[in-house]
Order: structure tokens, then C-alpha cells, then sequence
């Protein structure tokens, strides 16, 4: 996911582009969900209003994305040890990677989570490394205190037992990357082609379904990690990838690439309130404290300008990036 050979101004023509068909709504729905007591260690942190931005009614209304009942004492559990634990895949730019330079984990999740931590009053944070396929079940394994790694919301995920997402933070759009000097001009081009996916992405589902659509020989390639895709595309073992828009934003070898123009068909996800693509947090599903201090946190960096100072900062602020929500859910 990076992009430093492409100048500045030709990036934002093309993050712009790839993100009109996103809908501008509300970010938020109004009120959310008022608690009767903050949980325990709120004390120690800087939140200044404990509204749950998850509204009440979404128990009856969206029951796997409701509001959790606080109390269980996990955020001032993870306060005392003084390290919030992340698992995450660090190889997806621009999100979560290492500085080739420095060997540092950057980007706009390391980013957030600095400032996450300040707000709720623990120490510091630290990633211990999973890959993409494996997030749910290290959560339900408490391998980390959360996830935190570009993963988007879906209500196939959210029925996993032991996981709860948090509030999202992020909405980004998918398109068909290919090789540039190949001659796929549009997703019909790739009929008897294989497509590259990380298994149980979003993007698979899109593949699967560009596979039924086209049919003639087109198949799903899988592969493990977002890294392993790419390179199976650099050797032509696939087509094409399907990675989100901001994929080509930090990569060193984005010169070589192109999206497609035209998006990967959209799988219809009702059950969810938010918008499609929206990324969240995970923690397991018994640290309603945490997950509801998360939450809490990470409206209030969208409603006070950090998300978008942090998303700006790593070239991915876009239209639409912060309306996580669907309209009239």
C-alpha cells in the first residue's frame, strides 16, 4: 500500500477519484447511548463526555453491533499493567508498516494508537504480530487486548463468537490493481484470469463474486498475507489484486501498478449500520469497559480534528473517510 513515486497532486486526483461513489452522511448518529455510570478507571483518563456513539436502539436494531453494558473493570485492568496489546499485520501501508529506513512500525494506525492510549490513560501500546486471516481467533485466544489492523466491519465477522468491534475510524474503497504495462483496462478484461486475495477479506468476497459474474476460467487466487498477493501479481502468477484505494499510496513499487477504474462489485451487508468498508477495532467480547473507552476515544478524535490531522498526515484523508455510518440505518 504505498506511493512515493507518484508526485503529490497526481495522488490526490486519483484518492479523490477512487472515492466518488462513497456516500457523504453523518458520521455519527446523534446522541448515541447514555451511560448511567462511566466505567471504572475513567477517572484516569482525558474523555470529557462517556456517550457511547453506538445508539441505544441499535440492541433491537443491529444486535451484533450494539452498545456494550459496561462494568466488567477491563479498562482500568489494562491501565494497571500500563500496556494496551495490538495484534495486527505491519506490513499494510499505509495503514501499519515498517520504515524500510528504520525498522520502526509507522503509519496511521501506530498514529492513532499514540494518541489512543494518551487519552485513556495507559502508558503505551505494543503489536504483537498476527496476519490478517488469523485476527479473530487470536482475539478469541486474548492473544492481545484488541485488533487493530485495516479490518472492516462486517456482520459475517461480528457473528465470530468472543469478538466485539468497537466504534469504526475509518472508511475506505477497493479497487483492481494490476500490473501497468498489462492490458486490462477494466474488471470484464480479467475473464479466465486469477485474482489475488487475502482469504476472509472483504476483497475475497468481491473476487468470488467477480468470479461468478465473469465465469470462462476466472478464479480466486488466495494467499496469506497482503505481501504474498502483490508478489504473485509481480510474477504473474495472478492478474490482479483487490486492495483497498489507499493501497497505492505508500508503496515503493507503485510506479509498476494501476487501478482499475471501474470498483469490484459491492456485497449487500443490511444487518450492518455502517457504511461498507468502515474499519473498527476488536476486542474480545467480556472487556466491554475497553471497548466502550476505545469507542468513546475514537469519536472524540474524529469530533475534535486528530483522525483527520492523523489521516492527513499519511496522505489519506478523502471524502467520505469519516462517515462510518450508513444513511437511515
Amino acid at each position: 500500500m504505498c506511493f512515493r513515486a507518484l508526485s503529490a497532486a497526481v495522488a490526490g486526483l486519483l484518492m479523490l477519484a477512487s472515492f466518488g461513489s462513497l456516500s457523504s452522511s453523518s458520521a455519527a448518529p446523534e446522541n448515541g447511548c447514555k451511560l448511567a455510570n462511566p466505567p471504572a478507571g475513567a477517572a484516569n483518563t482525558t474523555i470529557k463526555s462517556w456517550v457511547d456513539p453506538r445508539p441505544c436502539d441499535w440492541a433491537q436494531k443491529f444486535p451484533l453491533f450494539a452498545p456494550p453494558a459496561p462494568g466488567d473493570g477491563s479498562l482500568q485492568r489494562v491501565q494497571t499493567s500500563g500496556n494496551l496489546s495490538i495484534c495486527a499485520e505491519t506490513d499494510q501501508p499505509p495503514g501499519v508498516y515498517s520504515d524500510p529506513s528504520t525498522g520502526k512500525i509507522i503509519g496511521y494506525e501506530p498514529d492513532i494508537l499514540q494518541n489512543l492510549v494518551e487519552r485513556l490513560g495507559i502508558k503505551k501500546y505494543s503489536y504483537v504480530e498476527v496476519q490478517f486471516p488469523s485476527y479473530i481467533p487470536a482475539i478469541q485466544a486474548k492473544k492481545c487486548d484488541a485488533v487493530l489492523g485495516v479490518i472492516g466491519a462486517t456482520s459475517q465477522r461480528a457473528q465470530a463468537p468472543g469478538m466485539r468491534y468497537t466504534w469504526p475510524y475509518l472508511v475506505q474503497g477497493d479497487r483492481v490493481i494490476v500490473l501497468k504495462d498489462s492490458s486490462y483496462q477494466h474488471i470484464s478484461d480479467l475473464k479466465g484470469q486469477k485474482i489475488a486475495v487475502v482469504p476472509g477479506s472483504v476483497e475475497d468476497l468481491e473476487a468470488k463474486q467477480i468470479v461468478a459474474d465473469l465465469g470462462g476460467g476466472t478464479a480466486v487466487a488466495e494467499f496469506q498475507s497482503d505481501a504474498i498477493a502483490y508478489t504473485a501479481v509481480f510474477n504473474r502468477q495472478a492478474a490482479a489484486v483487490i486492495d483497498v484505494t489507499l493501497a497505492l499510496i505508500q508503496r515503493p513499487d507503485a510506479d509498476k501498478l494501476r487501478q482499475l477504474p471501474d470498483p469490484p462489485p459491492v456485497p449487500v451487508d443490511s444487518t450492518c449500520p455502517y457504511a461498507r468498508l468502515s474499519v473498527a477495532a476488536i476486542t474480545t467480547s467480556t472487556d466491554n469497559d475497553l471497548n466502550l473507552a476505545i469507542s468513546v476515544a475514537l469519536e472524540e478524535m474524529k469530533e475534535d480534528g486528530t483522525l483527520e490531522k492523523i489521516f492527513t498526515s499519511h496522505k489519506s484523508y478523502l471524502p467520505g473517510v469519516l462517515d462510518y455510518v450508513r444513511p437511515n440505518p
